[in-house]
């Protein structure tokens, strides 16, 4: 294959040789289970997401590092063990890792301070505004939240029930069901199956890493919709 000057590149006819090929995890789904970790006092690694990584969302786990959580990375893997209460009052610039600034916002309000998240807002022109989302759902669980075009403000607070909008989201339900696992009893969720668009073993797989995390539902069917 020849590459030029302009970015094309041309491939010359020819056959394939068989070669082993690392495909790192998706930084950007490990990132629930290393917050689950984090508000349940637990210790989970992922392997093949370390500081080789090429993905940028490995950065959270530096963000998460700044609420308390004890964050170790090598190479070739990423450890987080959750300590006490998570620490708040810090503000943070999530913009180039904005796929994961749900996942820290939806537990802010276990923190002992406010949280604020900035840099965020294209956000709102993903598969749905995620701003507005997180800050509705955080809301309905008497949470107090501020938001403006390209940040949010998360208050400390205790959840109450809550069933939660995921907007057809992914991210969005997986985000508030980590809040779920950390105060059990509160989130439902209102279309749990959205999470088959990445992630489709995500409930299986929490309660695999986690026995006490609770299904965020009674009784639901994968429709084609969502495959």
């Amino acid at each position: 294959m020849s590459s030029w000057e302009d970015g094309s590149f041309e491939a010359e006819p020819g056959g394939y040789t068989a070669a082993d090929t690392l495909v790192e995890p998706d930084a950007s789904t490990a990132s629930y289970v290393l917050v689950a970790a984090a508000v349940t006092g637990r210790t989970v690694t992922v392997p093949g997401l370390g500081s080789a990584s090429l993905q940028g969302d490995t950065r959270f786990a530096a963000v998460l590092a700044r609420t308390g959580a004890r964050v170790r990375t090598d190479r070739n893997a990423t450890t987080v063990t959750g300590g006490e209460r998570l620490r708040g009052g810090f503000t943070v610039d999530m913009g180039e890792i904005s796929d994961t600034f749900m996942t820290l916002a939806a537990i802010a309000p276990l923190a002992d301070a406010p949280v604020t998240i900035r840099g965020i807002g294209h956000a709102r022109l993903k598969e749905s505004d995620r701003i507005d989302a997180v800050a509705e759902n955080l809301r309905a669980c008497g949470v107090r939240c501020e938001e403006a075009a390209d940040w949010i403000t998360v208050h400390p607070g205790v959840p109450r029930p809550t069933r939660i909008s995921c907007r057809r989201d992914h991210r969005i339900a997986m985000a508030f069901s980590v809040l779920g696992l950390a105060v059990p009893g509160t989130i439902s969720l209102d279309d749990p199956a959205c999470v088959a668009k990445t992630f489709p073993g995500f409930h299986a797989e929490m309660r695999r890493l986690f026995p006490q995390y609770e299904l965020p539902w009674k009784t639901t069917t994968l429709t084609e919709e969502h495959r």
